[in-house]
């Protein structure tokens, strides 16, 4: 065998491991020092945009189904990728993202840039019947059942409170925790509501009289790529 004495030598097989590590490490800082090419960064900022309470709750939805599993949020900077899904991502532009959602595997499509490209109600109408009408075949199950789950918010502010200004929430996000996830939902004071987000999506949710975990989600994925502080 060409290298057969690495078998035969542990000196020989412990300096060529420490030989590909060497290399390995050098190979990716000398990758990091070029990588100001990869993007423009004049349009990346760290994001201060925290989840709001719908938008959160929707996140911890999004958790609990697993989507991760099959959902990257992670677009590497290799050009087919960029080509696809848009611009590579960027550690440092997720402020107030954790954990981070860059997935297990890409067995569906990419969502670090979903935000915006669809409706509430297109969305909705795709989860529920992902293999639906005129849709070609499809892994992804049907979640039409978190139609009629209502989203249980009687503990959002002690929730808001527990991550703390760590996560970015003050005392005034915390006191006002079910109010804003109201008037997110389509139903209260938009005014007060963007004073403490900012221009954010607000919602038509509460036209059947509850939120329900489906449309939670919806408010998560809606916001995807539109709260990483680009321009």
């Amino acid at each position: 065998m060409r290298f057969g004495f690495l078998d035969r030598s542990r000196i020989y097989l412990l300096l060529s491991i420490w030989f590909c590590f060497l290399f390995g490490g050098l190979f990716f800082a000398v990758m990091g020092f070029n990588f100001s090419g990869v993007f423009d960064e004049s349009s990346v900022g760290r994001s201060e945009r925290v989840y709001t309470p719908l938008e959160l709750l929707g996140r911890d939805i999004y958790i609990r189904e697993g989507c991760h599993q099959c959902h990257n949020q992670l677009v590497r900077s290799l050009g087919a990728e960029v080509d696809r899904y848009g611009r590579a991502s960027v550690g440092f532009e997720r402020g107030y993202v954790f954990p981070t959602q860059f997935g297990f595997g890409r067995i569906g499509r990419d969502l670090s840039w979903l935000g915006g490209q669809y409706s509430d109600e297109w969305l909705i109408s795709y989860l529920s019947s992902p293999f639906g009408s005129g849709r070609a075949f499809r892994l992804m199950p049907s979640y039409s059942y978190l139609l009629d789950r209502a989203v249980f918010t009687e503990d959002i502010s002690v929730y808001l409170g527990a991550i703390g200004l760590g996560g970015g929430y003050d005392a005034d996000k915390v006191s006002m925790g079910l109010l804003d996830f109201s008037a997110q939902s389509g139903g209260g004071d938009f005014a007060s509501f963007r004073s403490r987000y900012g221009d954010i999506i607000v919602h038509n949710f509460l036209s059947d009289g509850f939120v329900s975990e489906m449309e939670a989600l919806v408010s998560y994925l809606q916001v995807l790529g539109l709260d990483y502080g680009l321009e």
